[in-house]
């Protein structure tokens, strides 16, 4: 009589879904970690475009004071440049607005927020009668 051999394959059943198991779970983890960089990516992004449009409009209203001074003072920055730093309260901020010129006045407004400069450039003209009239305006790059 012939012997048989006889597997018993119930002891080992679940040998397979061990590395099944541990390959979803590197997938899982893969497909989070590219997801939790992106969205810092696009934090980043984000803070960086608000600080810039914060500088810009900072240093826009820079030039606003500057031309306010301007039509309440024909005579500004004649003899010398007239400078005005005023003070901002919040950290990592700066305003700087400088007046020249004679007739053709030059208004420039630079303002830094937390590593995001903005100058803007605005040269104005004063005829005889103390009209002011806009030459250029301009942002320039840093």
């Amino acid at each position: 009589m012939k012997k048989t051999k006889n597997f018993n394959f119930s002891s080992e059943k679940g040998i397979i879904d061990l590395p099944t198991i541990m390959i979803f779970a590197l997938v899982i983890i893969v497909v989070g970690l590219s997801l939790l960089g992106g969205g810092f990516i696009e934090n980043l992004i984000s803070n960086i475009s608000t600080n810039s449009q914060e500088s810009f409009y900072l240093s826009d209203s820079g030039i606003q004071d500057g031309l306010i001074k301007i039509t309440r003072n024909k005579n500004l920055g004649d003899e010398t440049e007239y400078e005005n730093n005023p003070n901002i309260t919040e950290s990592g901020e700066a305003l700087s607005i400088t007046v020249s010129g004679t007739t053709d006045k030059t208004v420039e407004s630079s303002a830094d927020i937390k590593n995001q400069n903005k100058k803007i450039k605005v040269i104005v003209n004063i005829d005889d009668d103390g009209k002011v009239t806009f030459s250029s305006w301009d942002e320039q790059a840093e």
